[in-house]
């Protein structure tokens, strides 16, 4: 999205200290609704994905939230380097749980979102919809993830990093990138 005031759209940060505010956005959509890149250094910067409705999303934590764990259990996702025009096929790469550096593709036509009624937050219930209308969704207050993800998320960001830093694999990637 560009603003046609000024023809520039800052995509926000995360708040980690001077080290890791470095922030590349390396593709976008065809009309600019999405870009995706990487926050951080080197072999601690994790990939990210950016929509004006959902500012910077860790997709690390993302796929947390998805419900997706067994597929990237032990990796760690560092940069999107690619995005199909529509945003429904992102690429990469990242530390692989042996500690190798490989290659990934995502399919984000359908996400998961946990989709709480106005009025009757009781009966939230977990909805698959595209991604390009989850802005909507947070929009009204649902949680970009699972239902059975949601209570969850909050304390799974909260030791993501340490638990990486005390991961022998993520330690010996490290490694290797010289960090």
């Amino acid at each position: 999205w560009i603003d046609n005031a000024n023809g520039f759209q800052g995509t926000g940060g995360f708040l980690w200290g001077w080290f890791f505010d470095t922030g590349l956005n390396l593709d976008l959509t065809d009309d600019g609704t999405m870009a995706v890149g990487r926050w951080g250094f080197g072999p601690f910067s994790i990939a990210t994905i950016w929509t004006e409705a959902t500012g910077i999303i860790d997709m690390n934590q993302f796929l947390i939230d998805q419900g997706r764990t067994e597929i990237f259990e032990g990796w760690l996702l560092n940069t999107i380097t690619a995005t199909s025009a529509d945003g429904s096929i992102i690429a990469g790469y990242g530390a692989h749980p042996d500690g190798w550096t490989e290659a990934f593709m995502i399919d984000m036509s359908k996400v998961s979102v946990c989709h709480a009624p106005p009025g009757n937050p009781a009966n939230a219930r977990t909805l698959n919809v595209s991604f390009g209308s989850i802005g909507d969704h947070v929009a009204h207050g649902d949680f970009l993830g699972t239902c059975e993800a949601a209570p969850l998320s909050r304390d799974a960001s909260a030791n993501r990093m340490q638990e990486l830093r005390a991961n022998p694999r993520a330690r010996a990637m490290m490694s290797r990138h010289g960090s």
